[in-house]
């Protein structure tokens, strides 16, 4: 895709998810962070294996995946959102980006990527990492600054479509 400047005159690349090169980043931190979510607390084990079958990979399959990397070192995977249009209305369903390059404008990168026009509509998030539902002043930032709010009901309607 493209090159984009972060902060401190640093510069990220984004690309298309890659299925095969890049499932282990993307799954294996997109589980780690849902399990430590609120909303998983509550789930016996069989069902959180039913929310990766029936959830996670056909979500992966469905939207659109953007994958950050090094410009340098396309191995070297930095972060990913998964987005779609519901209804004309974009929806996140996931965003990470590694600990060590947090607060350097990936995640921003990203959603300015994925949203386009719409950077004005309410964000609807499926899911959100355990900070952000717990940290009450990163949360009220991050939700002024792109009209984001959790909304895990929004993924119900793609779990009705399988």
């Amino acid at each position: 895709m493209s090159n984009v400047s972060i902060k401190n005159g640093l510069s990220v690349a984004l690309r298309p998810y890659d299925h095969g090169r890049d499932d282990g980043f993307v799954i294996r931190s997109w589980v780690m962070n849902f399990a430590r979510s609120r909303m998983a607390e509550p789930w016996p084990d069989d069902e959180f294996n039913l929310w990766r079958k029936d959830y996670l990979y056909p979500t992966l399959a469905s939207s659109r995946t953007i994958i950050a990397h090094h410009p340098e070192e396309p191995r070297s995977l930095l972060g990913w959102i998964c987005a779609d249009a519901a209804g004309g209305r974009i929806r996140v369903h996931g965003l990470y980006v590694k600990q060590a390059f947090r607060r350097l404008g990936i995640a921003h990168a990203l959603l300015t990527l994925v949203t386009g026009n719409h950077s004005a509509d309410p964000l609807p998030f499926v899911c959100w990492s355990r900070k952000l539902e717990t940290d009450g002043r990163l949360r009220r930032a991050f939700t002024e600054k792109y009209r984001a709010f959790w909304n895990p009901y929004a993924g119900a309607a793609l779990l009705d479509e399988i």
